[in-house]
């Protein structure tokens, strides 16, 4: 690849970051008072020096310092997902979702700086791979940030017990009612942005879905619970988070939806309406959230025939 080009995409890369910022007040603390952090300094050595052999010292610590922020932020959203969620351990992800956020910054500049230094085709191969797991570092941070937000934001769910009888148009309200408030107080600016990405997620969206097929007044608990689990194979086929693993828990608001099934509510009898047939019925498809409706794209015959039958 070009010279040229390749700075052209690190630089792209760079921009990508900065699409989901933390808050600006955040960041200018962050970097007052981390002036001195090590991955900081060693990024000034290794941009400061067109000395290959010294490019290649910094190189080595560069990686290893990273490496070591990323495990780190890693592992602090890994106690979130299993339902630490003192505020020890929120005040530690802070700090090391800013440690990994500064670090991508680092790398990204390191990374260019090189690009402009590296003549030889092996080292435009090597900082052609550099940037190539950067861009995956990139994502890390964007879905792991994400991921907990949502978290945080449904563990205050309450489990639904094998047998237990549930009314469908009081469970929906609850769920929402839960999501609206646990961030209705966050006053640290890291936590507002926290909220901010919450509010703009699918999650927000499916909740807000569920909402406006529940309280419509020609549905019924049947077509309730289509879209409950509508809502759940979505979230547990769809999402790197969704379902349970080895190092998360999986999204609570799956669990809570997988365990809500025909024994435990009252359906009409008679009733065999289909969801997808009810929001069309009923003019509810521009409730569909995107998310949503690339799963039914994907996933279901009936949906597909009738968005072709609208567009023809």
């Amino acid at each position: 690849m070009a010279l040229s080009k390749l700075g052209e995409e690190i630089k792209a890369t760079r921009e990508k970051l900065e699409y989901m910022p933390p808050p600006e007040k955040v960041v200018r603390q962050f970097f007052d008072s981390s002036s001195e952090h090590p991955i900081i300094q060693t990024g000034k050595k290794f941009t400061g020096t067109t000395d290959t052999n010294e490019m290649g010292k910094q190189y080595i610590e560069l990686i290893r310092q990273f490496g070591k922020i990323k495990l780190d932020f890693e592992n602090a959203a890994k106690s979130i997902f299993e339902e630490d969620y003192s505020e020890q351990q929120k005040k530690k992800f802070e700090n090391l979702t800013m440690q990994y956020y500064a670090g991508l910054k680092v790398v990204s500049d390191c990374l260019l700086h090189a690009a402009k230094q590296n003549h030889t085709q092996i080292g435009m191969e090597r900082v052609e791979a550099l940037h190539t797991k950067l861009k995956e570092d990139i994502v890390l941070y964007k879905s792991t940030v994400e991921s907990v937000a949502l978290n945080i934001a449904d563990h205050q769910l309450r489990n639904i017990q094998k047998g237990e009888k549930v009314k469908l148009d009081e469970i929906i309200p609850h769920i929402k009612a839960v999501y609206d408030k646990v961030y209705h107080d966050a006053h640290n600016p890291f936590w507002r942005w926290i909220k901010s990405k919450f509010i703009k997620s699918d999650r927000a969206k499916e909740i807000d879905f569920l909402t406006e097929i529940s309280k419509h007044p020609q549905c019924s608990e049947s077509i309730r619970l289509q879209a409950m689990h509508l809502v759940h194979d979505k979230i547990v086929q769809t999402e790197m988070f969704g379902k349970e693993g080895k190092i998360y828990k999986g999204s609570k608001l799956g669990k809570l939806l997988e365990g809500i099934d025909k024994e435990n509510i009252t359906v009409e009898e008679d009733n065999d309406e289909k969801l997808v047939a009810f929001i069309f019925s009923q003019g509810l498809q521009d409730k569909i959230p995107d998310g949503i409706r690339d799963y039914l794209i994907q996933t279901d015959e009936e949906y597909r025939q009738k968005v072709n039958a609208v567009i023809q």
